[in-house]
């Protein structure tokens, strides 16, 4: 894809969006610095959302409760903070038409390629799975559209009362769990190699939810590792 777009000599302008968080407090944006960063390495033009939107509301001239009007949903804003967004991505592309910007290919990839190779590996397609484990569908409905777990689930491993840790061998540098909440699930308890055991909670108030965790970074990915999932669940 990015070769077209560099063959086809047309500007690429990288959009960076706000939630609603990052206009009512001082949240951290570390990662529009490495976004940003990218855009440079690829000649690519920036439309920064989040600077417009902060500058409109400091001028007064709208509200962070206008732009997000549905106060459950506090990533995705209404039409009004939409037509923010596509005013910076607009203003953005214009800027690049006018300089003839290009997207380029750089001669080294900024970051480390470790993401690129998949090996994916399902739990519920083998007898990976421990008594009290059964196999299960992804609900197909989700607090927000981009949090549907059926986008990028076949099935899930779920844990009953009662149910046995889940001990897999794994061999890597970081180890993420990828899974499911609902108003209904319970916690669970986690540890790497042996280790003190993490506490983690998988339920959502608000209803169904894709669940990301990174449980071990920095692992010495020559050696094999051992990772414990353990119910802790009350009654329902």
């Amino acid at each position: 894809m990015v070769r077209r777009l560099v063959q086809a000599q047309i500007p690429v302008v990288q959009v960076i969006l706000p939630a609603k968080q990052n206009v009512t407090s001082k949240s951290s944006r570390r990662l529009d610095v490495k976004h940003k960063e990218i855009a440079a390495a690829y000649s690519l033009q920036v439309a920064d959302a989040v600077a417009l939107v902060q500058q409109r509301v400091a001028e007064g001239k709208t509200t962070p409760d206008t732009l997000w009007d549905l106060p459950e949903d506090q990533p995705h804003p209404g039409d009004a903070g939409y037509a923010l967004y596509a005013e910076a991505a607009w203003d953005a592309f214009q800027r690049a038409v006018s300089d003839k910007r290009q997207c380029i290919l750089p001669k080294k990839m900024l970051h480390a390629g470790t993401y690129m190779t998949v090996n994916r590996f399902l739990l519920t397609s083998s007898s990976a799975l421990p008594e009290g484990w059964l196999p299960g569908k992804p609900h197909r409905n989700a607090v927000a559209f981009d949090f549907v777990c059926s986008r990028w689930m076949n099935d899930l491993g779920i844990a009953g009362a009662g149910a046995a840790p889940l001990r897999l061998k794994i061999q890597a540098r970081d180890i993420m769990l990828f899974g499911k909440m609902t108003k209904k699930s319970g916690s669970y308890k986690v540890s790497v190699d042996g280790g003190e055991a993490k506490a983690y909670s998988a339920r959502c108030a608000d209803g169904n939810m894709r669940r990301v965790e990174i449980l071990a970074e920095g692992l010495d990915s020559s050696r094999e590792h051992e990772i414990e999932i353990s119910p802790d669940l009350k009654p329902g």
